[in-house]
């Protein structure tokens, strides 16, 4: 996407492309014990995910929540002027990963872990 529209500011509209504002362990790790967990920790897990049935699902996936779809939508006008030259050019990065099964990309995620203990003085 960044040969087509600019990078995402730093200050986005977002805190990230949907389910990747959750990657990063040191924020996740603060909400939970601001929500009071406690014992927190990460397990990373490696898999290939289907990302769509054929080309034309994964870009639509790709547009929708991936890192692409975040800087297409901060992109604002550009990215609507642009868009045919932008899913050209998601096709074309997205045809290595075509499997008779579907479009199958690696993926990593967090297992996470915590504890929240009751309050046992309001009890």
């Amino acid at each position: 996407m960044l040969r087509y529209l600019p990078p995402v500011k730093e200050r986005a509209a977002t805190c990230g492309p949907g389910p990747f504002s959750m990657a990063d362990t040191e924020v996740v790790a603060k909400q939970l014990e601001i929500a009071g967990y406690t014992d927190i920790n990460f397990e990373r897990i490696d898999a290939d995910v289907l990302v769509g049935r054929d080309i034309d699902e994964a870009v639509a996936f790709q547009l929708a929540i991936g890192p692409a779809g975040e800087v297409v939508r901060e992109a604002g006008e550009e990215a609507k002027r642009r868009y045919p030259e932008l899913v050209t050019g998601l096709k074309d990065a997205l045809a290595e990963f075509v499997r008779p099964e579907g479009v199958m990309m690696k993926s990593s995620s967090w297992l996470v872990t915590a504890r929240n203990l009751p309050d046992v003085a309001s009890h």
